[in-house]
Order: C-alpha cells, then structure tokens, then sequence
C-alpha cells in the first residue's frame, strides 16, 4: 500500500526498523541532478558508489539493476537501474518502464531476506519501508499514472 507524503523523501517520517530510499538512476554514469542530487547533498556514499561501480562495469550498466548502499545503520539508499540514457530531445523519455519493474522486483525480494536475516516474519511487514519521490518521473519523463500501478504491484 502506498501512502502519499508531503516533504523531503531524504528524511524518512518513520523512525523504526529498517529504511529503505528507492530513486531512479541512468545506466550511463551520469549522477547529480534530479533527486540523486538531494541524496548527494545528505550521503556521498551512494555517489561514490555508483560511480566506483560504473568503472568497474566498463561504463555501462545493465537496465534493471539495483544498487544497495546503507548510508546508516537501518537506512539504505537504493538506486534503481531504468532510466536508459539521460533526455534530450533525440530521448524524451529515458524511463525504461519494463527495467523499472524489474528493479521494484528486485528490491522486493532483497527485502525479504532482509526481513529473514533480521528475524522479522509477518504479520510484522512494518519492519522495512520504502521511502521514495515519485519514482522516474521527474528528469526521466515518466508519468505517474503509469509508474504508481508499477509500484503499487511490486
């Protein structure tokens, strides 16, 4: 379920349990703007480790991947491989919304072994939130109406 917030989604409102910050990033090393730029202002770790992960990958990343970096004991920041390219006017819209779908798959299954390695079994699914802003639809031209359903199924 997903509840609707008003405020900075770099400062999670729930203070318990494990935090999780879920943005969307480009597959071609290109980090600062957008909500990565608010990350980049609050932890350089997620930064850095994109970036030291980009060489390594010989610049390029493969859609659909996801990024863990624990910025603080219970709060990781994920980024979320679908955005191909940066936009322009050859790319209006970099979101890759099957590459999305991929990476909130993804995300979904790490947070059940995360819950597992933590001892954490339901009914008690309050342990791990995602904490996010709209996901690909700022600089990757995503539209909500499409990216909430998305979510909403992951």
């Amino acid at each position: 379920m997903i509840h609707y917030l008003t405020g900075d989604a770099t400062e999670p409102t729930v203070k318990e349990g494990i935090r999780v910050i879920i943005h969307v990033v480009n597959s071609i090393g290109k980090w600062g703007a957008g909500f990565s730029g608010a990350v980049s202002a609050k932890w350089k770790a997620p930064e850095d480790f994109y970036r030291r992960q980009f060489r390594f990958s010989n610049h390029r990343f493969n859609l659909g991947g996801v990024q863990w970096v624990f910025v603080e004991q219970h709060l990781a920041v994920v980024n979320l491989i679908a955005q191909e390219g940066v936009r322009g006017a050859s790319n209006p819209k970099p979101i890759r919304y099957e590459a999305l779908e991929s990476c909130l798959n993804r995300l979904a299954e790490s947070c059940h072994h995360l819950m597992d390695d933590a001892g954490i079994h339901p009914p008690r699914t309050q342990e791990v939130t995602i904490h996010m802003p709209r996901i690909g639809c700022g600089l990757a031209g995503a539209s909500w109406d499409t990216v909430g359903p998305i979510v909403e199924e992951s």
